[in-house]
């Protein structure tokens, strides 16, 4: 399914400025610039190891950066951590922990300042509508682990839109899900761009990429190139990606020539 944007980003969601992250003194990411604007569906991607999610996790704060900075709106994420939702990888989760569906989506509606206060019944409706959204409403009472893995990753979403935030930042959420799950997900991302938020999307699947996003990130520990998919999606930068794997640029070839788009450099205007 292809998701495609009727609202023109007047805005800069998030601007991140010669961002380095390094693990055992091996750099990750290398002098990262790059402006993501807002009311898009934007996708990281790029091959095993070139830090996409650590791009994710740094933006989020969830990592120390050796050197750079990262700002939401204009600013920085500790004014405005209530304005972001994160929905980590579905492995990195202890699946057996004792919750249903509803306590999950629920833990969407604790903020900083009410941590140790009873919800509200507002909290519990826009829960319980986020459920909802995602197709689980029968499922409310079933503990986690009894779910499916796609029924799991609806959980983690549904949790996150009861957090009515404004920038969503999810690791692989297509991951495990199977293609009805993933058609659903699909059709609610567009509808929350639609709405004006902003979804950031770690990906994996090349093949799937340009008829999943607005706007693409490619990475290979470097920046390789940020903008619209069109504009991203050229041999030279693909090539710079992948190494010129030419069974990647062969079948993203395919897919493209099915949308009646060339993979090639544009000419000069």
């Amino acid at each position: 399914m292809e998701v495609k944007s009727n609202i023109s980003a007047t805005e800069n969601a998030i601007e991140v400025d010669n961002l380095m992250v390094s693990y055992h003194h091996k750099p990750v990411l290398w002098d990262i610039k790059l402006s993501l604007p807002a009311g898009q569906i934007i996708g990281i991607i790029g091959p095993n190891g070139s830090g996409k999610t650590t791009l994710l996790k740094s933006i989020m704060g969830l990592l120390p950066l050796d050197s750079g900075s990262v700002r939401f709106f204009g600013k920085p994420i500790k004014e405005i951590r209530g304005r972001l939702s994160y929905v980590p990888q579905r492995e990195s989760v202890d699946w057996d922990f004792p919750a249903n569906v509803r306590d999950v989506v629920l833990m969407g509606r604790y903020r900083k300042d009410n941590l140790f206060k009873r919800l509200s019944k507002e909290d519990h409706r826009i829960a319980n509508e986020a459920i909802e959204k995602v197709g689980l409403t029968d499922l409310a009472k079933r503990q986690i682990a009894q779910l499916s893995g796609g029924q799991q990753q609806r959980v983690f979403i549904a949790r996150a839109l009861a957090q009515q935030a404004d920038i969503y930042l999810m690791d692989e959420p297509f991951v495990g899900v199977d293609a009805a799950t993933e058609d659903a997900i699909l059709k609610l991302l567009a509808e929350m761009r639609d709405e004006g938020k902003t979804v950031i999307i770690v990906h994996h699947d090349l093949q799937t990429a340009y008829s999943t996003f607005d706007w693409v990130v490619l990475l290979r520990t470097r920046l390789i190139a940020s903008g619209p998919k069109a504009e991203v999606f050229t041999a030279k930068n693909l090539q710079n990606a992948y190494g010129g794997k030419l069974s990647i640029l062969s079948r993203l070839g395919d897919i493209l020539s099915e949308e009646e788009i060339e993979l090639g450099e544009k000419e000069p205007s």
